[in-house]
């Protein structure tokens, strides 16, 4: 699956690992290169996320502590404020583009100092539709986006997804065992948030998902497929929802991210040796031969989500539920311990168990924090 997000350059550095060393010209080493990650937003918020490697032959990255700013070109200077979470930088969400403004980045780490190229902001045409095509017999969903530019000037986006999803067990019970507690936990009702029936879940896309219309004269870009969800899974045993987020792209910017991207699937790795020396448009003013990983882009956000029921995806049981015949369970604990869960309790008159994923939703990978936008009422 190929997925493009402007906001993935580190996880897929993550993920992916080295295969060789990459040595930048008159650099002798990898270790310590900033990795710059984030763009610019007008009406969403610009989240900017600096990190270090530290072992080449490690997938390790530190975040980085500094002073951050947008710049403009009439001399505004604009900081970020630290979140919590280190190296992760936050604009107001509030910020709008000024007519003939450009933007760069600047990045004050200790006695260093990194700024981008000046950007103009590129306009993001609206998102036709977002679609989904289901097909039963390979057992997958594919995700679709539809847009175009009427005034035919926008042809280079990239796309950001966030998943949703209300997830259901096999079963609704009453009663499960406590492994914390070591104790009975009776009458739960499906109408708070005791249930075990009803959780949720979520992922974004962690890559580059990137498209252009610039041999289309009509600048449309049709059934772009951002994911595709593969096998049973949960996603689709109650809603789904997915929130697709579209920018423009300066043909600069779709080139530098595309190269990259080609050059992760081709050689495994973001340091592997390079058809070219790919450059971004952030540098060490401080150190010119210092390298850097990033480019710095302008854009406007657009976002539409689509919801998908569970009736309209109709896929194969995700496991065989029942208890093997020859299994002997000696407490509630034991059968804990050995994956097995309280399908129905009625001291003296009845006790049956299941697999806990098909009774116990939290198992299955789910947790009770339902999203505040979302449609159901369920607990």
């Amino acid at each position: 699956m190929k997925i493009v997000n402007f906001s993935g350059i580190l996880l897929l550095i993550l993920l992916i690992g080295c295969i060789e060393p990459y040595e930048p010209k008159n650099v002798e080493s990898t270790t310590g290169v900033l990795v710059v990650e984030g763009m610019l937003l007008e009406y969403a918020p610009t989240r900017i996320k600096l990190s270090r490697t530290i072992e080449l032959d490690q997938d390790i990255y530190h975040p980085v502590t500094a002073d951050v700013s947008i710049l403009s070109t009439q001399g505004k200077n604009m900081p970020l404020a630290a979140s919590e979470e280190k190296g992760i930088y936050l604009l107001d969400t509030g910020f709008t583009f000024e007519e003939g403004e450009q933007y760069a980045l600047e990045i004050r780490d200790g006695s260093e100092l990194y700024r981008s190229d000046f950007v103009t902001p590129v306009y993001t045409p609206d998102i036709d539709s977002v679609s989904y095509v289901y097909s039963p017999e390979d057992v997958e969903v594919k995700i679709n986006v539809t847009t175009h530019d009427p005034a035919n000037k926008q042809h280079y986006y990239q796309w950001a997804y966030e998943e949703d999803w209300e997830m259901r067990v096999d079963y609704i019970v009453t009663t499960r065992w406590d492994p914390v507690e070591e104790k009975l936990i009776e009458d739960m009702d499906l109408y708070t948030s005791d249930n075990r029936y009803y959780c949720w879940n979520k992922d974004h896309s962690k890559a580059f998902i990137l498209g252009n219309s610039d041999r289309l004269s009509d600048a449309l870009i049709k059934d772009k497929t951002l994911l595709t969800i593969e096998g049973r899974g949960y996603r689709f045993t109650s809603l789904y929802s997915i929130l697709v987020k579209q920018y423009a792209l300066s043909p600069e910017a779709y080139d530098y991210f595309r190269n990259l991207q080609k050059n992760i699937d081709d050689t495994g790795s973001i340091f592997a040796p390079q058809p070219t020396e790919m450059k971004g448009n952030i540098a060490c003013i401080t150190n010119p031969e210092r390298p850097t990983i990033g480019y710095f882009a302008a854009s406007v956000e657009k976002r539409e989500r689509l919801y998908i029921p569970a009736h309209e995806v109709l896929l194969p049981p995700i496991l065989d539920c029942s208890v093997p015949s020859d299994e002997v369970f000696f407490s509630f604990a034991d059968a804990y311990s050995k994956g097995f869960g309280i399908k129905v309790y009625i001291p003296e008159v009845e006790l049956t168990y299941a697999r806990l994923r098909c009774v116990d939703c939290t198992e299955a990978g789910g947790t009770k924090n339902r999203p505040d936008f979302w449609p159901t009422n369920h607990y």
